[in-house]
């Protein structure tokens, strides 16, 4: 189902994940298996697919969007690396004992993402991304410290897919050419769509997943019709289904 959605910007997810095969490449070994091991197809394509489908909304998909889609990936791994370091392996860590490789290529990806911001001459951005992995790391700090609290999950997906999916849609949109009110509609499209799925993947608070899923499909009513509005309309219809762990193809 999310490869038929996704089927019109195949291509591009293709060179995503080219950029994505080529950062894992390095000396010390190849990141693509830790990935393939840890992430769900869907997960992993979901991100740039967001950014894709926003850029694209107003022109070409041009290379600048391609990096960027890249760049949100890496920035999902490293976060999703980062926060499985439970509390107690965190002090492993600090007496200088255990795998420390999760926590080095976590920040290995979150260095990528930066050069990219750099590369594509974005870098008013640097400041918005560095504060987001701040956030980030700060709500998933206080999740690990208050398990089975559910305002500390809440706060968690709103930093976490919330923050990130919002984030994603606006710096595509912006450099596809939106305008400014088109770019703020694909921001909260994007901040309720990761609302909705973060809550769900949490399993709390499924009457605001269900509102948010239903806020995200109203902000797509005013952008320019057409084959991306209508994947990001069948997107949050996918999430909304809970089929977040089909294989993509």
């Amino acid at each position: 189902m999310l490869a038929q959605i996704l089927s019109p910007v195949q291509i591009y997810l293709e060179q995503t994940r080219e950029i994505f095969q080529k950062t894992c490449g390095i000396r010390a070994g190849n990141l693509n298996r830790l990935a393939r091991l840890k992430f769900e197809p869907a997960d992993l394509t979901l991100r740039p697919a967001l950014v894709i489908l926003s850029g694209g909304m107003f022109g070409p998909v041009t290379p600048k969007i391609i990096k960027l889609a890249a760049m949100f990936q890496f920035v999902y791994i490293a976060s999703s690396l980062h926060g499985e370091i439970s509390e107690d392996q965190g002090r492993v860590f600090a007496e200088g004992n255990g795998n420390h490789f999760p926590i080095l290529a976590g920040d290995y990806f979150y260095s990528k993402s930066f050069l990219i911001l750099y590369e594509t001459g974005l870098l008013e951005h640097l400041r918005t991304l560095s504060e987001t992995i701040g956030e980030l790391n700060t709500a998933s700090i206080l999740k690990l410290r208050n398990p089975g609290d559910r305002r500390a999950q809440e706060e968690y997906v709103k930093k976490d897919t919330a923050s990130l999916f919002a984030w994603g849609c606006r710096i595509g949109a912006q450099a596809g050419g939106a305008g400014e009110q088109q770019t703020r509609r694909l921001y909260r499209y994007g901040f309720h769509l990761g609302m909705a799925a973060g809550l769900d993947k949490e399993n709390i608070y499924p009457e605001k997943a269900a509102q948010h899923f239903e806020a995200a499909k109203r902000q797509l009513a005013s952008l320019p019709p057409g084959t991306a509005r209508e994947a990001l309309a069948q997107l949050a219809g996918y999430l909304q289904n809970g089929r977040r762990d089909e294989a993509v193809g």
